[in-house]
C-alpha cells in the first residue's frame, strides 16, 4: 500500500514538473539556458547568419556577457540580399561589409518588443555602430517593421545574455554622409548640390560628427530638391540675391530694415532645407519643424510647416514629398527627395515657453507642496523667470498640482514638459483632458523615472537649458492640445498616482506649447 502511494506521488510530481516545464517553454524566456550564439547556431533557419557572424569579431562578443539585442536575418532574408547585390553566397561578401551589417543590427542592451515605440529609437538607444533605427509599430507588435524594410517574423526570443528578433530582411548600414549621397546622384541632385556648395552648406552635410565638444554624431534631415525643382526655384534665388545686394543700401535708407530682414537671405534659403535632428517622413507628425536657418524677419530659428497625409507630407503648404522616395538613411541623418520646389515661411510661429518656477505658480492640494530645488533650469518664459520646481506629494499618493499658463492664442498645440529625472508617477491633463504620450501606463499615468535612457536630452532646443551643475534635463512630448477662443489660460494638472520609494517627487523645469500645422 505504501509503495503504491509512493508511486502515485512520484507520478503526480512528474506531472506537475512537466506542466511547469511546458509553461516555461512557451514564449518569452524559452531559451534562457543558452547564449545568443548557441541559439543562432542551433536554429536551422539562421545558419547563414551564424556563418556570417563567424567571420566577425562580434561572434566572440555575443558569446560572453550581455545584454544584447540581435536583429537576426533568416536564411531567406539573406537570399534576397544576395540577389539584390549580385552575390551567390555569404562567402562572396567581404568581412568589412559583414562587420558593418552586424554593427547595424546589434544593440548593446535588451530591447523586448513591448518596450518599442513608434519612430526613431531614442538618442541613447543606438546600435553598436552608433546608429539609430526607425521602428514602425503602427500595426501592433505582431508586425514590427525596422527601417521601413525588415519585419520581425519571430521576436522576443530570450537567451541567457540577450534577445533575438528574427527578421525577413538584411539591414544595409549607411556607408555615406549626406554630402556623399547627394554627390553620388548628379542626375537627380546636381543643381541642389551646386546651390548648397555655393552657400557653404554642403560641407556641413559632409560632417559625420559635430565640430564642438562633446562631438556627437550629427543628425540632419534634408529635403533635397531634384534638378527639376531647382529650376522652379531659380527665380526666387535671383530675387533673394538682389535683396542681398541691396541690403546695405536699404539699411542706409532705413536703419530699422536691419531689424526686419537678415543679411544673406540666399544663405538662409539654402539652410532652410535642412532640419535639426532625424525626422522620418513616414512617421512625421503634422507640425512645425526647426531648420538650421534663421527666420528672415527677426531673431530665432526658422520653421518648416509639415502636414501629414497617407502617402506623403506637404511642405510649407506647397510641395509634396512622397514616402516612396523618402527615408534614405545616411551616416549623419536622412534624405527625402523633393520633386517640387518650396520657399521658406515668411513668419515663424513661436513656441510658448513657460517656466515651472517659481514654486508659487503651482496650486497644490491634499497637503502636497511645491518648492524650488535649483536655479539651473530651462531658460525663457514670458516673465523671464527660470528654475526647477520640485513637486512633493507628501507621504501618500493623491497630491494634485496645477499651473495655469496665461496669454495663449487660440489654436492647436503639443505640450512638452521639460523635466529632471525624479521618482513619482502621475497623470497629466490639460484643460481637464487626459493626455497620451510615450511611456504612459494602462491607467494613463506616467512614471517620471522612465525618462532616464528613454527620453532625449533637450540640448538641441533653443533656448538651451543651463548646465552649470551638469544638470540633465529631458523632454516628455504629449498629444494634441486645443486652445479655444477667449480662453484666459491653459490649465496643466499633474495628479500623483504613486510615490516611488527611491524618490517621491516630480521635478519640472518648463512647459512648452508648440503650434501644430493646420
Amino acid at each position: 500500500m505504501k509503495l503504491d502511494k509512493l508511486l502515485l506521488i512520484c507520478i503526480m510530481l512528474i506531472g506537475i514538473w512537466a506542466c511547469e516545464e511546458a509553461t516555461v517553454l512557451e514564449g518569452w524566456g524559452e531559451q534562457e539556458d543558452i547564449i545568443l550564439t548557441d541559439y543562432i547556431e542551433s536554429k536551422g533557419g539562421l545558419s547563414i547568419t551564424f556563418e556570417a557572424l563567424s567571420q566577425t569579431y562580434l561572434l566572440e562578443t555575443l558569446s560572453t556577457y550581455g545584454p544584447y539585442t540581435v536583429l537576426c536575418p533568416t536564411n531567406s532574408a539573406w537570399q534576397k540580399y544576395f540577389e539584390a547585390n549580385n552575390y551567390n553566397s555569404i562567402s562572396d561578401v567581404d568581412s568589412l561589409t559583414i562587420n558593418s551589417i552586424f554593427e547595424y543590427q546589434v544593440l548593446p542592451f535588451e530591447m523586448p518588443l513591448e518596450n518599442l515605440e513608434n519612430g526613431p529609437m531614442a538618442e541613447a538607444d543606438t546600435t553598436i555602430g552608433g546608429q539609430r533605427l526607425l521602428v514602425d509599430i503602427s500595426q501592433g507588435l505582431d508586425e514590427v517593421i525596422i527601417n521601413t524594410k525588415a519585419t520581425i517574423t519571430n521576436g522576443n526570443i530570450k537567451t541567457w545574455n540577450g534577445i533575438v528578433h528574427e527578421t525577413d530582411a538584411v539591414l544595409d548600414p549607411p556607408v555615406s554622409t549626406a554630402k556623399e549621397y547627394l554627390l553620388a546622384r548628379p542626375e537627380t541632385y546636381s543643381k541642389f548640390v551646386e546651390f548648397l556648395d555655393s552657400e557653404g552648406v554642403l560641407d556641413t552635410l559632409g560632417l559625420k560628427y559635430s565640430t564642438e565638444y562633446p562631438y556627437k554624431l550629427n543628425q540632419f534631415t534634408i529635403f533635397a530638391l531634384s534638378n527639376e525643382a531647382m529650376d522652379t526655384l531659380a527665380p526666387r534665388i535671383e530675387q533673394l540675391k538682389e535683396m542681398d545686394a541691396n541690403y546695405e543700401a536699404e539699411v542706409a535708407k532705413d536703419p530699422d530694415y536691419a531689424n526686419k530682414v537678415l543679411p544673406n537671405q540666399v544663405h538662409q534659403l539654402a539652410r532652410s532645407f535642412v532640419l535639426q535632428g532625424v525626422d522620418y517622413a513616414s512617421t512625421m507628425y503634422s507640425g512645425y519643424k526647426r531648420t538650421i536657418a534663421k527666420v528672415p524677419y527677426g531673431d530665432g530659428t526658422m520653421r518648416m510647416k509639415v502636414v501629414q497625409y497617407d502617402d506623403h507630407v506637404l511642405i510649407n503648404d506647397f510641395a509634396k514629398v512622397f514616402f516612396d522616395v523618402s527615408d534614405n538613411v545616411v551616416q549623419n541623418g536622412l534624405i527625402h527627395r523633393c520633386n517640387e520646389a518650396f520657399d521658406y515661411l515668411n513668419e515663424s510661429p513661436q513656441d510658448l515657453i513657460y517656466s515651472a518656477a517659481p514654486a508659487e505658480r503651482w496650486i497644490t492640494y491634499n497637503g502636497a507642496i511645491a518648492s524650488v530645488n535649483s536655479k539651473n533650469g530651462y531658460i525663457g518664459d514670458m516673465d523671464d523667470v527660470y528654475g526647477i520646481t520640485n513637486l512633493e506629494p507628501g507621504k501618500t499618493p493623491g497630491g494634485e498640482f496645477e499651473i495655469r499658463i496665461p496669454q495663449v492664442q487660440a489654436g492647436r498645440y503639443t505640450l512638452t514638459l521639460i523635466t529632471k529625472k525624479q521618482g513619482s508617477k502621475a497623470t497629466i491633463t490639460v484643460d481637464d483632458k487626459l493626455l497620451n504620450f510615450p511611456g504612459t501606463e494602462e491607467d494613463g499615468s506616467y512614471d517620471f523615472a522612465y525618462i532616464l535612457g528613454n527620453r532625449g536630452r533637450v540640448d538641441n532646443r533653443d533656448p538651451n537649458p543651463t548646465s552649470a551643475d551638469n544638470l540633465y534635463l529631458y523632454e516628455i512630448p504629449t498629444s494634441e492640445v486645443v486652445v479655444g477662443e477667449d480662453q484666459d489660460y491653459v490649465s496643466v494638472k499633474l495628479k500623483v498616482t504613486r510615490i516611488n520609494q527611491a524618490g517621491g517627487n516630480i521635478a519640472i523645469s518648463a512647459l512648452i506649447l508648440e503650434p501644430l500645422a493646420e
